[in-house]
């Protein structure tokens, strides 16, 4: 999660990964604010507490650090979170750093 203390959030060619916007009014803040954006789908569908959404994907999954599980060197683990079963539907267990990583590789890949 440190990335997101540096930059904020991150964006390329209309992948979007939500993060810290320099609002900390979390009431009246929009994406890519990931704090609002939890505290919305927490309002809305009922997301657990322990995720903190940082990428929707077309509405039908999150990408959620999971605040509840942390590595060794307290970097919180990634879960997919389906909205339309409500449920996880995968723990990755990868860090955030990791799972851009891959995320990233795909991308240029597939350029």
């Amino acid at each position: 999660m440190s990335i997101y203390l540096r930059w904020g959030n991150l964006s390329f060619d209309g992948i979007e990964y939500y993060g810290l916007t320099r609002n900390d009014d979390f009431e009246n803040a929009r994406v890519p604010n990931c704090v609002w954006y939890t505290l919305q789908k927490r309002a809305q569908i009922g997301l657990p507490e322990q995720f903190l959404v940082f990428q929707n994907i077309n509405d039908a999954e999150f990408v959620c650090f999971d605040l509840g599980r942390k590595s060794d060197a307290a970097e919180c683990s990634v879960v997919v979170w389906d909205n339309e079963e409500l449920c996880i539907s995968q723990r990755l267990d990868v860090t955030f750093i990791d799972y851009l990583r891959e995320e990233l590789k795909e991308y240029i890949h597939e350029l």
